[in-house]
């Protein structure tokens, strides 16, 4: 389902951590090979509690949360994700396993959702768009000290 072929290189002042958030267990284990051979530290999160819980234990540069988890939530969990993106700068990229709904869009303009990703997923791409992000995220913070 994934290729594998792109190698990141290696920057040693990028902590390049990411937490990835996925309700189906053979994606989530596909993002986490996939973003680990591609030189990320992923922290793999099956549900939002889990999600909030190595969020706040990793401090991610990066969230990349399935929609699906996002958007069947009416606890208030998800706000609680995305406001602890949103008060920390960590970008977030949205998983969508078909079409963007329009709940996904409400998610994107409510928060400072950086993409949505529409399955069928190349693990090359999402390589490129997680350092590009977490590129902006510390040049953004560089431009500000």
């Amino acid at each position: 389902m994934f290729s594998r072929e792109v190698q990141l290189p290696f920057r040693p002042f990028m902590k390049r951590s990411l937490v990835v958030a996925h309700a189906d267990y053979g994606l989530l284990h596909d993002f986490e090979v996939g973003l680990k051979q591609s030189g990320f530290s992923v922290h793999p999160a099956d549900s939002r509690i889990a999600c909030i819980a190595k969020m706040e234990r990793f401090k991610p540069d990066l969230l990349l949360i399935d929609a699906y988890l996002m958007r069947n939530g009416c606890d208030g969990l998800s706000s609680a994700i995305l406001r602890i993106c949103d008060l920390t700068k960590i970008p977030v990229l949205l998983l969508a396993r078909g079409e963007a709904s329009a709940n996904d869009d409400e998610i994107v303009r409510q928060f400072s959702v950086a993409e949505i990703l529409v399955a069928p997923f190349s693990m090359s791409k999402v390589s490129e768009l997680c350092l590009e992000r977490i590129e902006e995220k510390w040049a953004n913070i560089a431009a500000k000290n």
